[in-house]
């Protein structure tokens, strides 16, 4: 819970430059969706680019 909270600290922060990249959603308990090639779960985190750079 501590590192979500950090990371999305770390999101907001980043949010004040619109084409920088933000986090978008985190998933630390996944147990409805996304099972890998192994049957499981994993947790996830999704970043959005909204520049035009790589």
């Amino acid at each position: 819970m501590v590192a979500a909270l950090a990371l999305v600290s770390i999101g907001l922060v980043s949010a004040a430059r619109a084409d920088a990249p933000r986090i978008n959603e985190v998933v630390t308990a996944n147990s409805y969706s996304l099972i890998d090639s192994d049957g499981d779960r994993g947790d996830w985190i999704e970043l959005h680019h909204a520049g035009d750079e790589a």
